[in-house]
């Protein structure tokens, strides 16, 4: 270990009472002497016999959302606690003291800075308790850690290295903010009262969020029990803001949200994202994990560690008086003494936990609607579905049936359905008549049929959209008069629709929706299978520097109502400003095509809106021709197509947001040629990167030779 002294001062720690078993197999079965440990559970110590709990300590950690800007500034008058800040940027490749101190504390609550936050102040808050309290390590009997607080509880009792712990720390925050960044979530603390029902609670919010926010697949689940009578709800932040509001009709006495940017919690039937693990460094991640099981903890640890729950538990029934809360803060808000032992589920056996909440069965069964079983005709051939329940979706329906079958939804009939919204494919089976025993029929053509047919067609399509000179004959659109004429009638007659006022001094992004960052052709069981990833992450990215803006070339109700699904209205990352849809696009003459398409004139939003002109704005979209009569502030976006085979894969968003950071101080866009995007970013990201190698070196001059 890097730090002499308290990291390894554990080591000491129960030296001449306890014996611990090496972690070979000779020694599988050996029991330690000494302390005895609780017949029901591995990890509940009591502590030596004979000595009185007056006389020993327990040193907790807490968790994520203890953060706050400022953290870790006492600590630095101690010895060495520079120095553990100091080897952690070492390690996570950025200056997390700066960030600890200085912020900002939007980037401070991000999960990915978050935990490494907690868990180094944690150590570092160790040096100065060794200062403070010098006889509070030798006494100490047991350690836990809430969440995070955990690799700080097992660092602390020597499982692992202060860098094997940060590793693990920083691969876990990291794979979190993952899945935070394509479904953002919340959670709240919930006091119940004897009368609660909770699980009628949570029902009611996934079919609120269903009804009101068109979700197909909500999620509200319990996250985990605090003590008694007192449970974490996680899940979609419409479903926790419907439990805040009407948390009383469902006996829950008091509920509070968390202070905590994390990531949407799912059941366990639920799809994993198919990127959550692509996260790292994570080196000898594989060699750490191999020392962290079930045994392990028993064995290898030279202080007990246990649930935080537990060990807070034990220290209040024993009498101890010297528990100690670390740094930065312990957010305490519970009688200690209520806590009931038998409502708390150790967490510790899942080291890599993705926050993945299991729903109790009693409760889920008496949420969950009854599957119905019924056939579709295609074909000749009968398709049996007993998977789907009343309130599944048409959406799900036809999902099902695509992979029967190959036949898009958008080219789906389905006879035999019953209502006023057969074309809705939010819209309940039940709502649709469809029951047990129910017959139905479906017409449609299969992908591969009409790819056929279509291909020498699209292929011709893909040529013209790539061609700089698209739609333009010997005068150039954007000034033809004609063409003028239309843009003036939408300034007068056309109304943006605006949900945020625009930022003094930002600039303008204008964002497509269809194959820019959704895949609408395609199907998926949820829209997250359909969304390009990282979309959150260039929107949070660009917010800064530019107001965002959409503008969909579909209705306004598809426009709310696939933005509501992909949550891009409740981040609090960053907001939208304005809406424009279909309404807003002009038909041009095209000669190739020798007929009328639509554009998208940006001159609709610049005559409403003056800030903004052709010096601020870009916009990004997947066809050429929408930039016809603004071709200088366009940038054409590979089309995201066929999500489930290139979803895993694709990076543009990332790459876009690193262009649009790298422009964000471009007095006037007329000077770029966003064509060549991809080389401008590379070229100005290294440039950054040469002056900040630069600037490190500067300021430790010591740094530069040899160790």
């Amino acid at each position: 270990c890097r730090f002499p002294g308290i990291f390894n001062s554990t080591k000491r720690c129960l030296a001449t009472e306890t014996s611990v078993p090496s972690n070979d197999s000779s020694s599988a079965e050996a029991k330690p002497t000494g302390p005895q440990y609780e017949a029901h559970t591995d990890f509940v110590y009591r502590g030596p016999e004979g000595v009185d709990p007056a006389d020993t300590s327990y040193i907790l950690f807490p968790g994520q959302a203890s953060q706050f800007v400022g953290m870790g500034s006492k600590l630095l008058q101690f010895p060495r606690t520079k120095e553990v800040f100091e080897h952690a940027s070492e390690v996570l490749k950025y200056d997390l003291l700066k960030l600890c101190l200085s912020g900002p504390e939007r980037k401070l609550a991000l999960t990915q800075f978050s935990q490494p936050a907690i868990f180094v102040t944690s150590m570092a808050a160790l040096l100065a308790l060794e200062e403070l309290h010098p006889d509070a390590v030798p006494r100490c009997i047991g350690t836990a850690g809430f969440s995070v607080g955990e690799f700080a509880a097992y660092t602390f009792a020597g499982t692992f290295t202060f860098e094997e712990g940060l590793r693990l720390v920083q691969v876990r925050a990291q794979a979190m903010q993952s899945v935070s960044d394509q479904i953002p979530g919340g959670m709240t603390t919930c006091l119940l009262t004897a009368d609660a029902d909770i699980g009628k609670a949570m029902k009611a919010a996934r079919d609120h969020c269903q009804t009101k926010h068109a979700m197909i697949r909500p999620v509200c689940n319990v996250a985990s029990h605090l003590y008694a009578r007192c449970v974490v709800l996680a899940g979609h932040r419409e479903a926790m803001q419907y439990i805040q509001q009407h948390h009383k009709d469902f006996g829950i006495a008091s509920c509070k949200p968390l202070e905590i940017v994390t990531s949407l919690t799912r059941r366990r039937s639920d799809t994993p994202q198919p990127n959550v693990y692509e996260v790292g460094p994570g080196q000898q991640l594989g060699y750490i994990l191999q020392k962290i099981n079930n045994k392990a903890y028993a064995k290898y640890a030279n202080v007990p560690v246990g649930h935080f729950g537990l060990i807070v538990l034990q220290a209040f029934e024993s009498g101890s008086g010297k528990g100690t809360g670390m740094p930065p803060r312990m957010p305490c808000t519970t009688d200690l003494t209520a806590v009931d032992a038998s409502r708390i589920g150790s967490t510790s056996h899942c080291i890599l936990e993705f926050a993945l909440p299991v729903q109790s069965d009693m409760a889920a069964a008496a949420s969950e609607p009854a599957i119905i079983a019924f056939s579709v005709k295609y074909s000749g051939k009968e398709i049996q579905i007993n998977s789907l329940s009343s309130d599944s979706s048409l959406a799900q329906l036809q999902s099902l049936l695509y992979e029967a079958t190959r036949v898009a939804p958008d080219n789906m009939k389905l006879l035999g359905l019953k209502g006023k919204n057969l074309s809705d494919s939010l819209a309940k089976l039940s709502e649709l008549g469809v029951k047990s025993g129910s017959k139905l029929m479906l017409i449609g053509t299969p992908d591969a049929e009409i790819k056929q047919v279509t291909e020498e067609k699209h292929e011709s399509v893909e040529f013209l959209e790539d061609n700089e000179a698209y739609c333009d004959g010997e005068v150039k659109l954007e000034h033809r008069p004609e063409y003028l004429d239309k843009i003036e009638r939408r300034i007068r007659e056309y109304k943006i629709t605006e949900l945020q006022a625009p930022r003094a001094g930002k600039k303008l992004l204008v964002l497509d929706i269809d194959y820019t960052f959704f895949d609408h052709k395609s199907v998926g069981s949820h829209i997250d299978e359909l969304t390009r990833p990282y979309i959150h992450h260039l929107l949070t990215v660009a917010y800064p520097h530019y107001d965002i803006a959409i503008w969909s070339a579909t209705s306004m109700k598809w426009i709310y109502s696939k933005l509501g699904e992909m949550r891009l209205f409740a981040s609090e990352m960053f907001k939208i400003s304005l809406l424009v849809d279909s309404l807003a696009c002009i038909s041009v003459y095209c000669e190739e095509d020798e007929a009328n398409v639509n554009v998208k004139p940006l001159a609709v939003i610049w005559g409403q809106y003056p800030q903004y002109s052709a010096s601020n704005t870009i916009m990004i979209d997947d066809i050429r021709r929408n930039f016809a009569m603004n071709p200088q502030s366009g940038l054409r976006i590979r089309p995201f197509r066929q999500a489930h085979q290139h979803r895993q894969h694709d990076r543009e968003l990332i790459r876009i947001a690193e262009y649009l950071e790298a422009i964000a101080d471009v007095e006037d866009f007329r000077e770029l040629d966003h064509r060549r995007w991809e080389k401008y970013a590379a070229k100005r990201a290294k440039k950054r990167a040469k002056l900040e190698q630069k600037q490190g070196d500067s300021a430790n001059p010591d740094s530069a030779g040899p160790a």
